[in-house]
């Protein structure tokens, strides 16, 4: 399991990081976390969770 947040710069929209988001994908479904929220360049929010999504949202 590798640690993307502290990638300097990593984001899912960055065309230029496609190899390092394919990465990221395939890590996240293979573990199938129900969340997972990076800070680094700026916020990375990844969920299944409605709730949670609607939440941070409304911040």
């Amino acid at each position: 399991m590798e640690t993307f947040v502290s990638w300097v710069g990593f984001r899912l929209d960055d065309p230029c990081l496609q190899w390092t988001i394919e990465r990221f994908w395939r890590q996240i479904a293979k573990s199938r976390p129900e969340s997972y929220i990076g800070f680094g360049t700026g916020l990375t929010v990844v969920t299944r969770n409605a709730l949670l999504l609607e939440r941070l949202r409304s911040i």
